[in-house]
């Protein structure tokens, strides 16, 4: 319910702010949700539903931005083909991610946790799941970083003023 209410804001500030603002913004939430997640794994059941908060609302802005990125990006021929693509990709991506953060948590021995903010014991697996899923979130940001705002850095330097993002 948090990601639909927020989520308009997100595509109001991609409009206003640009898609990247947005998108390192959510990617930027999703990464302190999974940092609290990794620390509240093994507490109470509403604090870890306060910390998905955070992560489900970063994912809405970061699909509401990198949708546009892809829309914007794209000769006009080819929005629909890649916007397909981009679709097809997440439906894959959350698929493998899925049946191998399972595989991970079916892990039987015992673990201690990466976080040392975490509780060590039974959810200690869960919270490495969530420590490492924020190496996975730093390296997208990295990854976008590297395509799109290194790009945007060298039209606005050879433009001499604000250069308009994706």
């Amino acid at each position: 319910m948090s990601a639909a209410l927020l989520g308009r804001y997100g595509g109001k500030w991609a409009d206003r702010k640009g898609s990247l603002f947005v998108l390192f913004i959510g990617l930027l939430l999703m990464m302190l949700g999974q940092f609290a997640l990794s620390i509240a794994s093994g507490h109470v059941a509403w604090i870890v539903a306060a910390c998905l908060v955070l992560v489900n609302v970063g994912m809405s802005f970061f699909q509401v931005s990198t949708t546009k990125v892809v829309s914007t990006t794209l000769p006009a021929g080819q929005t629909g083909v890649g916007l397909g693509i981009f679709s097809l990709t997440n439906f894959m991506a959350g698929a493998v991610s899925g049946a191998v953060i399972s595989k991970m948590i079916d892990h039987t021995g015992t673990v201690s946790p990466f976080n040392p903010l975490a509780v060590p014991g039974a959810a200690a697996i869960y919270s490495n799941v969530y420590f490492g899923l924020i190496a996975v979130t730093a390296l997208g940001a990295w990854i976008v970083y590297a395509v799109f705002g290194r790009k945007r850095a060298k039209r606005k330097r050879l433009s001499g003023g604000e250069a308009k993002a994706h």
